[in-house]
């Protein structure tokens, strides 16, 4: 399936399916949300080895706050490799400050050259809009550090 720039694979589809599944079956407050996610832009800290790193990584994203410290979070976005990833992550910020939340993210993504995503999260709410910063670690020789950001939505 083509969305614009992003092309969803059945990996996307499957893991938007699972995501929708796992979230209604988890035990959840009934405060639980959704939201729509906007992933906008990156920064990597390392200069790639060919070319150049794509750091306007736009797509789309569903989240399932399953409590006021964890959520479930699929969907696809353009890659720093400008091709597309398709993901399913579990957040879980056990730090509050006011309406900032820091933590940990981990799951699977497609697109690169290793099936897992891991890093540390910050996400700041307000009015039912959010905004994330995920830090990731330099994954392989030919990868690098990269800092993402989103923007949420609740409905």
């Amino acid at each position: 399936m083509t969305f614009g720039l992003l092309r969803i694979s059945s990996f996307g589809v499957t893991s938007a399916a699972l995501l929708v599944v796992a979230a209604s079956l988890a035990p959840t407050p009934a405060s639980a949300s959704w939201e729509l996610v906007l992933h906008a832009v990156s920064h990597h800290v390392d200069p790639p080895v060919v070319g150049r790193w794509n750091e306007r990584n736009w797509g789309l994203g569903l989240r399932k706050e399953l409590d006021s410290t964890r959520s479930l979070h699929a969907g696809a976005y353009r890659n720093s490799n400008f091709a597309t990833s398709v993901y399913m992550i579990m957040d879980w910020r056990p730090i509050e400050s006011g309406s900032l939340n820091w933590g940990l993210f981990g799951g699977v993504v497609s697109g690169y050259k290793g099936p897992l995503a891991a890093g540390l999260i910050a996400r700041m709410e307000y009015s039912g809009v959010s905004a994330t910063v995920r830090g990731s670690p330099k994954a392989h020789r030919t990868g690098s550090a990269v800092i993402a950001f989103e923007v949420g939505y609740q409905f």
